[in-house]
């Protein structure tokens, strides 16, 4: 017979959603550009905010759940014996949700030390000005990892570098090189203000 209980002890310690290796390395890979990198934690802490109130909600329910179980008063041995399975069930979904919330503690935990360690970004305007930076530098990166790997760069890669303004693109020496334009994003924000 499997022994459930030990299973489910066996699983307490590992983690359900992303490891701090995965955080660390995965999430956080946009270590030089800041703005970017905000952004993705925020994401992740956005998603793990969601998930632990909704385990939160859900195990308070399931608590009052219990109490209203265990007020009752089945007159019937078969009452008595829902009554005990109903308990058992709700044991062991409060169990569930109570390793959903461990879990997205230590993620948010985790989450929360990582932003202290990046520069604050102080309005949607900064963000955004980092961008032409960060799409630049990633295209560019994803153009000589395909050279690399595939011996020429794909035609999405291209059309991208190009929607940001490559200007020409040429192979010097077996490198790879662009020249992008003077024209600067134009974005026109919250306030109605037009940015260059």
């Amino acid at each position: 017979m499997i022994n459930l209980k030990e299973l489910q002890e066996y699983c307490e310690h590992l983690p359900f959603g992303n490891s701090a290796f995965q955080i660390i390395h995965f999430v956080n890979e946009s270590k030089d550009h800041p703005g970017r990198a905000s952004r993705k934690i925020a994401l992740q802490i956005r998603s793990k905010i969601t998930a632990l109130k909704e385990a939160e909600y859900v195990r308070e329910n399931i608590k009052l759940d219990i109490d209203e179980l265990n007020a009752k008063r089945p007159l019937t041995r078969i009452g008595k014996k829902r009554k005990s399975l109903e308990i058992d069930k709700k044991m062991f979904d409060l169990e569930d949700q109570e390793k959903v919330i461990k879990d997205a503690l230590f993620e948010l935990k985790l989450y929360e030390k990582m932003i202290k360690d990046l520069p604050k970004i102080s309005s949607r305007k900064e963000f955004e000005d980092q961008e032409m930076s960060y799409w630049k530098d990633r295209l560019q990166k994803d153009a000589c990892r395909e050279i690399q790997y595939n011996g020429s760069v794909e035609k999405g890669t291209l059309m991208s570098l190009e929607q940001i303004g490559l200007k020409n693109y040429q192979k010097i020496n077996g490198q790879i090189a662009w020249q992008y334009g003077e024209d600067k994003l134009s974005l026109e924000y919250e306030n109605g203000e037009k940015e260059d």
